[in-house]
């Protein structure tokens, strides 16, 4: 896994599933990917005096932790 590339998903086509999101203070949505029916939490990237934030990568260390811990996560 070190040094393993993940690839960016075009979710524009996927639906948007009406679900209530209420943790964190960031805009977010659930989206339905086309092909599984498999609901996904979408965040943007937050970008502030053209700065981009590290929540994407954050999110992505933090979900592969919590599964070589056994831990369910987002």
């Amino acid at each position: 896994m070190p040094g393993e590339q993940y690839e960016p998903v075009d979710v524009r086509l996927w639906e948007v599933v009406v679900r209530e999101e209420t943790s964190g203070v960031e805009p977010k949505w659930w989206l339905r990917e086309p092909d599984t029916e498999k609901d996904w939490l979408f965040k943007t990237v937050t970008v502030k005096d053209g700065h981009v934030h590290g929540e994407d990568w954050a999110e992505k260390a933090a979900s592969l932790l919590a599964g070589l811990m056994g831990i369910p996560a987002a």
